[in-house]
């Protein structure tokens, strides 16, 4: 058995089922597969690549990048397939590869790729870039079928171009906000990670555009001891901060609270998000440590 027929956990008429199934193939319980002059260019590709007799050299050095033992690879060379399973995988593998590189305009190389199995009709593939400023950074992707019709790819390489700008962009709306607030003060944190990367944002556009095509990230917002703000003051600029992140078209999950006392070490130095974090950790129902969370999800319009 290959590794990548491996990786399935299935085989035989199973293997077989559940790839007829991932390819509307007329599946038991499944949808058919449109008819030619309705299929759409993206599937019209798949079908081409599933059904390729002969293995290619590329195939085999995909193959060889998924882990596939030598008696595969062998067999590979003679130009046949062992299995449908190794085939779905190192075509879909291939066809990943090939999304990646027209997206980014880099080379990317394949190490692992899952496919379907039961319900989940999505190839999940891990890899990593192999040329440009990121290389050898880790890459996930899946082929994913979008209402059950129509195939594309996304993947995770976004977050390494642009989630450093995606966070500082979320930063300077808070800042803005904090600034027009007498009395707003505190730390933050922004984690853009989450749903987002997975949505098919334009990897270069500009940032204001960029973050209209996302979707996901957390601000956390920590108020200290001494915060001035009364309570109708401090929701009033939460408000304005949800409202701030929805005209931008940030679509992110703000938490916030006031910590109303720190955790003992954090005597005499300088409020941060390491002591605040701390302090809220610390806090039990007996003797809470902060006060006035709120939890509050910004839902910009999109068309």
């Amino acid at each position: 058995m290959s590794a990548a027929e491996g990786r399935t956990g299935m085989g035989g008429k199973a293997m077989a089922a559940a790839l007829a199934a991932a390819l509307g193939a007329g599946a038991a319980g499944g949808c058919s597969m449109p008819a030619a002059e309705m299929a759409s260019p993206a599937t019209k590709e798949l079908e081409a690549r599933i059904m390729v007799d002969a293995p290619t050299e590329r195939h085999v050095e995909i193959a060889r990048d998924l882990g596939c033992t030598e008696e595969t690879l062998a067999t590979l060379r003679e130009g046949r397939w062992p299995n449908w399973s190794t085939k779905a995988a190192v075509t879909h593998a291939e066809l990943i590869l090939d999304r990646l590189s027209e997206r980014y305009g880099e080379e990317f190389r394949a190490e692992s790729i899952s496919i379907p199995q039961l319900l989940d009709r999505s190839y999940r593939f891990r890899g990593e870039v192999e040329s440009g400023p990121h290389a050898g950074t880790e890459v996930s992707a899946q082929y994913v079928w979008a209402n059950q019709e129509e195939p594309f790819v996304q993947d995770s390489y976004i977050e390494t171009l642009r989630d450093g700008e995606y966070k500082e962009y979320l930063r300077s709306i808070v800042r803005e906000v904090y600034a027009g607030t007498e009395g707003a003060k505190g730390v933050m944190e922004v984690d853009a990670g989450g749903e987002y990367y997975g949505k098919l944002a334009d990897p270069y556009a500009p940032i204001e555009e960029y973050v209209r095509q996302t979707n996901g990230g957390d601000v956390e917002l920590y108020f200290p001891p001494d915060c001035s703000l009364s309570e109708e003051e401090y929701y009033g600029l939460i408000g304005k901060l949800k409202e701030a992140f929805e005209e931008r078209g940030a679509n992110v999950v703000i938490g916030a609270r006031v910590i109303t006392e720190l955790v003992e070490g954090a005597e005499g130095k300088e409020f941060s998000l390491y002591w605040a974090r701390n302090s809220m950790i610390a806090s039990t129902e007996e003797h809470p440590t902060y006060k006035w969370e709120v939890i509050e999800h910004a839902w910009p319009e999109r068309e």
